[in-house]
């Protein structure tokens, strides 16, 4: 070493020796002497030191003991293995399952119901009594040329209009009505509570921002208590202290604005996947695919449409063939028993006209569910690539924090053994680095509730209320 000045003392500090020639509170002072120094001492160069390093010893008092470093302590561990804050004790909402289940089977249970009554129906549509009895008021027996009174009871039984195929037509027609209402109600159902969950799924958010203001509330705490040592020293400068005590006094409020509105009303199966939902594993796009094309109650419902109207009308609606057996009685012409046929053939034949108005409603149902089925398509698809993207972002994101930990642990070290000589605010730089963890793991707090809604869109348009048809078991990308 080369020999230095006298004002100049060498100490002591962690491992190293080093040499320390002033002390200023002010970086322009130190600036000039540095210049001085540099034209024999090359690599001379300024450094944060402490005062008390450079306060003589009095020579009528003990020898001085040696000070131990200050050393800091960092009590908060802003890592934990946890890259989220979905750590939640909270045992969910149990009835935001089965609500929707509950409902739905309802619905279901109606529709069968009333089907089962018309299948069940013995129905005599159809057949008929038909009575007449005439009484005669005239009584001129000598000149009248008729008789006295007549009475006819027919037993009929029509066919066609007002009989049995009209009959079987109009339990169709009521068996497609029924199917229809019911694919109404559960796609109206289904809706609601799609955006019931998605409702549910904010209540989250003020949660993680609790935790994460919590957090910074605490790191923040513990640097200015550091802060606080430091400008005892004389290192730091008071509007520091006072900088960093309103941020503290920010993220207090934030915590305990946020705590007062913590109100979890998701579903407990969601708060149990969420943890490891960025492992979670979609099932094949085809097979989700042909279940929203089987199941989709918008589909179901324009089919049900659809099928209503194959019951065409045909020009055998409006004719009238029926059987019939009949007694007729006639005063003292006595009685006599008859069996025929009796039918109505109208000349109109405009049904013909009303399927061609038929077939057209067909052919735009038939478009519009191809337009239906095309949007969820690209839904779908579009869906499947957004989870993939937001599990390889959060993959990302979780290396990031293991990088800046291993740094943060490498900054706590060299804290922690005091090294003065090297160029870093060593301090500032560990509270930044905790910050930026934080964030980071606050990021990956959003990407998977993003996760969640993709998931709860996923089963809303394949019409399922049950996660493990949408995911396989949970394994690792």
């Amino acid at each position: 070493m080369k020999e230095y000045p006298s004002e100049c003392l060498k100490m002591s500090i962690g491992a190293f020796d080093v040499v320390r020639c002033s002390c200023y509170d002010n970086y322009v002072d130190a600036k000039k002497l540095l210049k001085i120094y540099q034209i024999k001492f090359k690599k001379a160069h300024i450094v944060t030191t402490y005062k008390f390093r450079f306060i003589p010893v009095k020579k009528d008092t003990k020898p001085a003991v040696k000070q131990t470093p200050l050393i800091f302590q960092n009590s908060v561990d802003i890592f934990n293995g946890s890259y989220d804050f979905f750590k939640i004790n909270t045992s969910g909402d149990e009835e935001k399952m089965t609500l929707f289940d509950s409902m739905k089977s309802k619905l279901q249970n109606n529709k069968d119901l009333q089907l089962s009554k018309i299948d069940d129906s013995l129905s005599l549509y159809g057949l008929a009594i038909d009575a007449k009895y005439d009484q005669y008021l005239n009584r001129d027996y000598l000149n009248r040329e008729y008789t006295d009174y007549e009475s006819n009871i027919k037993l009929k039984y029509d066919f066609f209009k007002n009989g049995f195929m009209e009959q079987k037509k109009s339990n169709e027609d009521t068996k497609n009505k029924i199917t229809t209402t019911f694919y109404q109600s559960s796609s109206n159902l289904e809706k609601y509570t799609y955006e019931e969950k998605l409702s549910n799924i904010s209540s989250l958010l003020p949660l993680i921002n609790f935790h994460y203001f919590t957090m910074l509330a605490r790191v923040t705490k513990e640097n200015l208590t550091k802060n606080n040592l430091l400008y005892k020293l004389g290192t730091i400068a008071k509007y520091e202290i006072q900088l960093k005590e309103k941020i503290l006094q920010k993220y207090i409020n934030d915590t305990d604005r946020y705590k007062n509105i913590i109100n979890i009303k998701v579903a407990k199966a969601y708060l149990l996947l969420l943890p490891d939902i960025e492992t979670s594993v979609l099932e094949n796009i085809e097979t989700l695919r042909e279940y929203m094309y089987t199941n989709n109650s918008n589909i179901l419902l324009n089919e049900s449409e659809y099928a209503s109207l194959n019951n065409e009308s045909s020009y055998f609606d409006k004719v009238r063939v029926n059987v019939y057996l009949s007694n007729r009685t006639m005063d003292e012409n006595g009685w006599y028993n008859t069996i025929g046929i009796d039918s109505h053939f109208p000349l109109d034949f405009s049904s013909y006209r009303q399927n061609e108005i038929e077939k057209l409603k067909k052919t735009a149902i038939n478009n519009q569910t191809e337009a239906l089925k095309k949007f969820l398509n690209n839904t779908i698809n579009k869906l499947v690539r957004e989870f993939t993207n937001y599990q390889h972002q959060i993959q990302d994101t979780k290396e990031e924090i293991e990088i800046q930990n291993f740094q943060l642990q490498r900054y706590k070290l060299l804290e922690k053994d005091n090294i003065a000589s090297l160029h870093l605010d060593i301090h500032e730089k560990i509270y930044l680095l905790q910050k930026s963890i934080l964030e980071l793991k606050y990021e990956i707090s959003l990407s998977k509730l993003e996760l969640l809604k993709i998931l709860l869109h996923i089963e809303y348009i394949t019409n399922s209320s049950d996660l493990n048809l949408i995911i396989k078991a949970n394994r690792c990308l």
